[in-house]
């Protein structure tokens, strides 16, 4: 085909907004289509559909069909069942930091080497994490009736709180602190109040993120006098921080798919679950239980079993 082609885009109207790729030649005016082979079928998922063209609100971009004797396209269903054939799902995703710190394993190694080398008896090693807690509900997937629509009831209201935790990663032993905010002060008094419990321990090691809080030279110098140090866990880790697993399991389970009646009630809701988990659920939930659990053989080296 000599004569120059151009791509039209077409928007059907389906459960997923899927776009035909169609080349117009001057063959007797029909559409010239290439098979829907899993590699193309591939490559345009992949593409950004508003390269596609513009004015258009395109979700997904899937490779065109051979036309039939007619000249007419594929109906939805039929790019549909080739889809699933090739393997494909309508799924909803997830957040994947773009730039992931290779080095994370070089990262882990230096805070397991760091606390050796400073470790003495007595030390006490505890995950510390804050999180946002709102009164506008977060939505999370329930059960509901095939052809039925899930309802949450809102006000339109909406507030704020701030809960600091921190788990004992040997005993499971946790401490809430609700607050209005998450600023120095606020970390400050959380520190006060975790010597407070621990006053008849050696020094307290605290993983955490670099939060504006943790790493402001105020709050250094008061967590060194107070015998307090922090290591700090790696950038974009998540997964790493146990008090960052319970905050997830907190929100889905105190706070999605349902309003309370105030901010205050919903932080004494969630501080009331974190504090009346048993051990075994709370390093079950934190992930610590996991065989997988990236502190567990630093653990078994600070206190063997018995």
């Amino acid at each position: 085909m000599s004569a120059r082609c151009r791509t039209e885009v077409v928007r059907i109207k389906a459960s997923g907004s899927f776009v035909i790729l169609r080349r117009r030649g001057a063959l007797n005016g029909r559409c010239l289509h290439r098979p829907l082979t899993p590699q193309r079928l591939a490559a345009a998922l992949a593409r950004d559909p508003r390269r596609c063209g513009s004015g258009h609100e395109l979700d997904r971009a899937a490779a065109g069909a051979r036309p039939s004797r007619e000249g007419h396209c594929r109906q939805p269903r039929t790019l549909r069942r080739r889809l699933h054939e090739a393997g494909y799902r309508w799924k909803r995703p997830r957040y994947a930091y773009v730039q992931r710190a290779a080095h994370l394993p070089q990262k882990k190694g230096g805070i397991t080497r760091r606390l050796k080398a400073g470790w003495h008896g007595g030390d006490q090693l505890l995950c510390l994490d804050w999180t946002l807690l709102r009164l506008f509900p977060p939505l999370r997937a329930t059960w509901a009736l095939k052809g039925t629509q899930v309802m949450v009831p809102i006000t339109g209201r909406n507030a704020k709180r701030v809960l600091f935790g921190a788990i004992d990663l040997r005993s499971a032993h946790r401490m809430v602190l609700i607050r209005t905010r998450a600023g120095q002060a606020e970390a400050r008094a959380f520190l006060r109040a975790l010597r407070h419990r621990y006053r008849g321990a050696g020094w307290l090691w605290l993983l955490t993120d670099r939060a504006s809080a943790h790493t402001a030279p105020q709050t250094q110098k008061f967590a060194d006098r107070l015998r307090i140090r922090f290591v700090w866990l790696p950038r974009q880790a998540p997964e790493l921080s146990p008090m960052d697993q319970l905050w997830r399991e907190l929100k889905r389970l105190v706070a999605a798919n349902r309003q309370a009646a105030s901010i205050d009630a919903l932080a004494a809701d969630a501080a009331a679950w974190v504090l009346t988990l048993t051990p075994q659920q709370a390093f079950r939930k934190a992930g610590m239980a996991s065989k997988h659990f990236w502190f567990r053989k630093l653990l078994q080296i600070f206190w063997r079993p018995t």
